[in-house]
């Protein structure tokens, strides 16, 4: 199930991390008059996030049980990264799409999935924390 979950992920954030690119290619060709700070804003934001993907891996422990855990703190984490380039790729994608007409691409509905998953996580576990917290009380 883990590996299935962070294959998933990470395949579907490296075709995002390709696909960013793609609209400078398309400026390119296109001459759409894209600035060139929304151009290096996108290629700055992919490389960082071709740096970071790896992080997905980081953070699991196996217990003597066999189970894999991870810690509070490194899910927090990765939730925080996973909405702050889903957003910044959604808004990249979103503002140039309006100013200047370059079509939206397929993964700018799996942005609004991804940060719509995280938030979704992000409630889950502060039911779970406030119903932990509920039982030590």
């Amino acid at each position: 199930m883990l590996i299935t979950d962070l294959s998933y992920k990470m395949i579907t954030d490296f075709f995002d991390e390709v696909d960013m690119p793609s609209i400078i290619l398309q400026e390119n060709e296109g001459n759409h008059g894209i600035p060139t700070s929304y151009e290096s804003a996108i290629v700055a934001l992919v490389c960082i996030s071709f740096l970071l993907s790896p992080k997905a891996l980081f953070g699991h422990k196996v217990d003597e049980n066999g189970l894999i855990r991870s810690s509070n703190a490194v899910v927090a984490v990765r939730i925080v990264f996973q909405v702050c380039f889903n957003t910044l790729f959604l808004a990249l994608r979103v503002v140039i799409h309006l100013k200047d007409g370059v079509n939206l691409s397929v993964f700018t509905a799996k942005n609004v999935i991804m940060i719509l998953i995280a938030l979704f996580k992000v409630i889950s576990f502060l039911k779970c924390c406030e119903k932990e917290h509920e039982i030590e009380v």
